[in-house]
């Protein structure tokens, strides 16, 4: 989580916290990316570059959705794709190599702060890495879920 979303928050809210995250460690998101190379299926060796390709390739659009729409809500796509997600969750920022924990329901309630319009890619997962949803930057969005036999 960059500095200038949270430093944007407390200004925008005096007196409120933002809320609590955790932001992984270089073998923590090495022990995310060794996982869904398993997931996926792919060679031990790629990268977390190449997994975001290999995920976005796989993805399907939700064309009927879009993350600046004033309507928009995270809750709502969740149910509508039937996207079951733990309590804790993941947010990729760019290769699989910055990655923030939150609680689902600070993602869910604080969405707005957390991704950011014109400048965020994200990927969004839990810890089954079962439903990958990312939405870029013009709010589209993609989701890929996971089925192993």
């Amino acid at each position: 989580m960059e500095q200038f979303k949270i430093d944007h928050y407390l200004k925008d809210n005096p007196g409120k916290s933002f809320p609590g995250f955790k932001k992984l460690s270089k073998l923590e998101c090495n022990i995310i990316i060794t996982s869904l190379r398993n997931k996926l299926m792919v060679p031990d060796n790629t990268s977390g570059a190449e997994l975001v390709k290999i995920i976005d390739k796989r993805q399907t659009s939700i064309k009927e959705e879009n993350a600046e729409d004033d309507n928009f809500s995270l809750i709502e796509l969740f149910r509508k794709n039937n996207i079951s997600l733990g309590k804790e969750i993941y947010i990729n920022w760019y290769h699989y190599d910055q990655i923030d924990q939150f609680k689902k329901e600070d993602l869910l309630n604080f969405f707005d702060d957390i991704w950011y319009p014109s400048s965020d890619d994200i990927d969004i997962f839990d810890e089954k890495m079962e439903n990958i949803v990312s939405i870029d930057h013009g709010g589209f969005i993609k989701i890929l879920q996971i089925h192993q036999k």
